[in-house]
């Protein structure tokens, strides 16, 4: 009996040990390291997850034709924007994108868009920015989201022309469309083969613009400047002049390089457009100080900075003949002609030797009396050394007009 009680011990004891084992083993890994094929199913179990949904966006696509999903039925377009938002993440994520902080999302946004991302939505769509309204938030919220994509409701702030700021996953996408993260191999709008649409394969398809946009917004990314200057210039002009942001040198080049300048001289008249001033999606104007600070830094007779300046400020002062300048009012042309001539004169004695010169500035500082009176009213805009600036222009304006009399005089 002491012998089978024994062995009985020994079987249970084994018995404890075996479970154990097991037990790690499940808790703990396989024995055997994760493949890449595991990795890419893991990440194409969303894909899997909609696919139904993601075919039915396709199949819904070709019904309304190019104008896509800003034309669908509200139900369907607020349910396939959940998912492209869902499917965005998870394309970016493949790409190699990593979510910020929403305290460093929050500092990007408003580095580079001039604002504040948790306000209302309501205050945000004057900038042309929208706080994507997920499900599980209020009701309320939801409802206006969905309102806002509506496609006849026509407002200002259509969802489908804003900017879409996506909280917690920290990305922008404009347009967040299913298309625009996962394609159907072979797929043609034109065609339309409901078949294809059935059976062919989903693969992940993400534009390189969105990758490139969101590295350069939240993580300040060089190479991604680099290629979004080479290859979607347009998104770096877009938060130049809708968001006045000139902060950025290569970005002021890069706008200043635009300028169509022919046969060694600036363009006249309204080839200027948004370069030294704009208006931001509120309407409210923006001067675009950091640029006209960079020229005089960087002010020399090769690059035609002053010359650029010089030739804008005979267009826009000239208010009487030339009434219309941009759409800006007489006032603001005012202030804009002010923070351009101080920088002309920071440039003067630099580049007043160029054969472009015209002393535009000169001229009207001597002839405009509102103009002056305008700057000086506004504390010469709070520039150092302006008054100095204004006193020389005058002084050499009346110099000019004395010799020319002189001239006269003893012809």
């Amino acid at each position: 009996m002491k012998e089978d009680n024994c062995m009985m011990f020994i079987k249970v004891l084994f018995t404890l040990m075996l479970v154990t084992m097991v037990s790690a083993g499940y808790k703990g890994h396989t024995g055997r390291p994760k493949s890449k094929t595991d990795i890419d199913t893991s990440r194409l179990e969303l894909i899997k997850v909609k696919e139904k949904e993601i075919r039915q966006y396709y199949a819904s696509w070709c019904d309304v034709g190019l104008d896509g999903i800003a034309v669908m039925p509200t139900g369907q377009q607020e349910k396939y924007t959940d998912i492209a938002i869902e499917l965005l993440y998870e394309a970016l994520s493949k790409a190699g994108y990593k979510p910020v902080t929403s305290q460093k999302a929050a500092a990007a946004i408003r580095k580079y868009f001039n604002v504040d991302i948790t306000e209302k939505n309501c205050l945000l769509h004057r900038y042309g920015i929208h706080r994507y309204v997920c499900k599980s938030e209020a009701i309320n919220d939801r409802d206006a989201q969905k309102k806002l994509m509506n496609p006849e409701v026509d407002e200002a702030d259509d969802f489908w022309d804003l900017q879409i700021f996506v909280p917690n996953y920290n990305y922008i996408v404009y347009h967040p469309t299913i298309d625009q993260a996962v394609q159907i191999d072979g797929f043609n709008l034109e065609d339309c083969d409901l078949n294809n649409i059935k059976v062919d394969k989903l693969s992940y398809r993400l534009d390189k613009s969105i990758l490139y946009q969101n590295l350069f917004i939240f993580y300040d990314s060089k190479a991604a400047f680099v290629w979004l200057k080479a290859n979607n210039p347009s998104f770096l002009t877009y938060l130049f002049v809708d968001y006045g942001y000139d902060k950025s040198d290569e970005i002021n080049k890069m706008v200043l390089d635009q300028i169509d300048v022919k046969n060694g001289f600036p363009p006249s008249g309204n080839g200027y457009k948004n370069v030294f001033a704009s208006r931001n999606k509120s309407g409210r104007l923006l001067i675009h100080q950091g640029l006209l600070q960079y020229m005089s830094t960087h002010a020399n007779e090769k690059n035609l900075y002053f010359c650029m300046l010089d030739d804008y400020l005979s267009s826009l002062l000239e208010i009487e003949r030339n009434p219309n300048s941009e759409g800006f009012t007489r006032e603001e042309r005012y202030e804009i002609g002010a923070y351009v001539g101080y920088y002309y004169g920071l440039m003067y004695d630099k580049c007043c030797a160029n054969s472009c010169n015209t002393g535009a500035f000169d001229h009207f500082v001597y002839y405009n009396k509102d103009f002056v009176a305008y700057i000086k009213q506004n504390n010469y805009m709070g520039l150092k050394g302006y008054e100095n600036i204004i006193q020389k222009a005058h002084e050499r304006e009346s110099s000019s007009i004395a010799t020319l009399e002189h001239n006269q005089t003893d012809e």
